[in-house]
């Protein structure tokens, strides 16, 4: 394939990322991943921020894509977004490019761990990343390790269950309030449930980053939460869910 500039590069990726599903509501990536390939488990993961169905060649796939849903400083992302020149003329298409609630955008691959062991992917990799940084394009490489790693996966697991659920926005002037004296998750659930409140309603919180909590520390009930204040005047024990993925 031919060499992209920096601009056609840029104007490649930027133009996945506008791009919108087909009337299936699968978002087509330069790779044709709906009807399945050999030795692929493709799944289709139902994204509400992109509005359609993103196309992952494997579990470990949707998983990242769940994480970037949970993500707050991630305003749209695509899969199989744009082929680029790769070694001996095989053209390489990263997993994913992502955009930032602040318009930077990125390239992020997603390989098992086992797989960073073989010289072919290896080459692959290391080609990519030269490429991409002659051009001034971020890339990224997420594992199995990563996305897998506990407290990480179980926060993202049960703050995904929160993606649809709707904040008054009454609820979300009166935060600091409410968690002054409901300090913990138990705590302020019961006491937005007792109002009325979805039961997820604390993960939601979280999700638009009106509530912080010590990521390293886990998610249940006893998790210590604070508001948004909290987290800005003391960011060392307040971490936002960015920390927990990227």
């Amino acid at each position: 394939m031919n060499d992209l500039s920096k601009r056609e590069l840029h104007q490649a990726v930027l133009t996945a990322l506008r791009s919108k599903p087909c009337i299936d509501g699968c978002f087509q990536g330069v790779r044709k991943l709906r009807n399945g390939l050999p030795f692929k488990r493709v799944v289709l993961y139902p994204s509400q921020k992109n509005g359609g169905l993103i196309a992952c060649e494997s579990r470990l796939e949707a998983n990242y894509a769940e994480s970037l849903e949970i993500n707050p400083e991630i305003q749209a992302y695509r899969s199989q977004p744009v082929h680029i020149p790769g070694p001996k003329g095989s053209p390489i298409v990263p997993d994913f490019a992502i955009q930032f609630t602040d318009g930077v955008i990125a390239l992020v691959d997603i390989k098992s761990t086992s797989k960073l062991w073989d010289p072919d992917v290896q080459e692959r990799l290391i080609w990519a990343r030269t490429y991409l940084a002659d051009r001034e394009m971020r890339y990224y490489i997420h594992t199995d390790r990563d996305l897998d790693a506990e407290p990480n996966r179980s926060i993202r697991r049960q703050l995904a269950k929160a993606i649809r659920i709707q904040v008054p926005h009454a609820l979300e002037t009166e935060i600091s309030h409410l968690v002054k004296d409901r300090k913990t998750v138990s705590a302020l659930r019961s006491s937005l449930v007792a109002a009325g409140h979805h039961p997820l309603i604390v993960e939601k919180l979280v999700l638009i980053q009106r509530l912080a909590f010590d990521a390293t520390r886990g998610w249940n009930p006893t998790t210590q939460l604070g508001d948004i204040y909290e987290q800005q005047s003391n960011p060392v024990s307040r971490h936002s869910i960015h920390s927990v993925v990227l």
